[in-house]
């Protein structure tokens, strides 16, 4: 089985030059439902008030917290600020701020707050966090989507590359344990993000996770999505942003994995001869090249 990426013919001119392909994160997905789920069960009132009571009674766990970030962020201090604020005295001063930040919080829930407003800073939060970590790579099933085309590649103007699916780039993962590449699931049913549970095992964790990054609309079906998961600590940043005002990520990519490129049913035949003579001078040259074309008959698209 192949995958296919579908994409305007400027970017594909870019990605054969550089051997780059971008990661994207959740963040900047056209999907507002995209990575977006609902909170079906949040930690009570009382759930939360003893928590942060267990974690400002423990002595143990601040002091050792205090330790690690005094040993980083001491060091760094102004000299003039050293000489009237000792390690030890810095530390006394968190511990107070750290009751009175609990105290605080305390006050808050005893007092009507808007917890629908709340659901949502935890979800943006959650939606911040995990984009701020990994990005991810959307493919499809099929190459001859009437949709895709007219969505991704430009109104037909643009191309599609296949890829082979058999590719260590496409089932490797820097983590043995866990699956990288994963159809979406599309459901009506939005993803839940449970929060009450504080000793939730990394299993349960993970499949939560799973479950909100691979799940999507039906709307959306017609796609037949793939996702690939990437660190963003593994990739190049490009010190620049989209149009959109997202940061963007790239991964190298070997020559081998691109099975052939399907250009779109509208593209010109300069813009062809200029891409297939790139190809050649970017070791592309054995790529084999596909043609996309109007069904006689029916609303569909037939490649050659």
């Amino acid at each position: 089985m192949s995958l296919f990426k579908y994409m305007t013919f400027e970017v594909g001119e870019i990605i054969f030059k550089t051997h780059q392909i971008r990661i994207t994160q959740p963040i900047a997905f056209n999907d507002p439902f995209d990575v977006y789920p609902k909170i079906s069960q949040l930690y009570t009132e009382e759930q939360l008030k003893h928590f942060f009571l267990d974690i400002t009674n423990n002595e143990t766990l601040i002091d050792s917290t205090l330790d690690r970030a005094a040993e980083e962020v001491y060091p760094t201090l102004p000299p003039f600020f050293k000489l009237y604020f000792s390690i030890h005295s810095m530390k006394e001063w968190a511990k107070k701020q750290i009751k009175l930040r609990y105290n605080s919080f305390y006050e808050m829930l005893d007092t009507h707050f808007d917890k629908e407003q709340l659901h949502k800073n935890i979800i943006n939060q959650f939606l911040t966090l995990i984009s701020n970590h990994i990005g991810i790579l959307s493919l499809s099933k099929i190459d001859n989507n009437l949709l895709l085309w007219s969505h991704y590649s430009n109104c037909h103007q643009g191309i599609v590359i296949e890829f082979e699916d058999e590719h260590p780039f496409l089932t490797q993962f820097e983590n043995k344990d866990h699956q990288d590449r994963i159809e979406i699931e599309y459901t009506d049913i939005r993803p839940d993000l449970k929060l009450n549970n504080w000793n939730m095992s990394q299993e349960n964790a993970l499949e939560m996770a799973k479950k909100i990054l691979f799940t999507k609309s039906t709307e959306w079906r017609y796609e037949q999505e793939y996702r690939l998961v990437r660190s963003l600590n593994n990739a190049t940043h490009l010190n620049c942003k989209d149009n959109n005002g997202f940061d963007i990520y790239v991964f190298d990519f070997p020559t081998e994995i691109i099975k052939s490129i399907i250009f779109g049913c509208r593209v010109n035949e300069e813009n062809k001869k200029y891409l297939m003579e790139s190809l050649s001078k970017s070791g592309f040259d054995s790529v084999e090249i596909k043609q996309a074309v109007l069904n006689k008959d029916k609303f569909s698209l037939e490649i050659n």
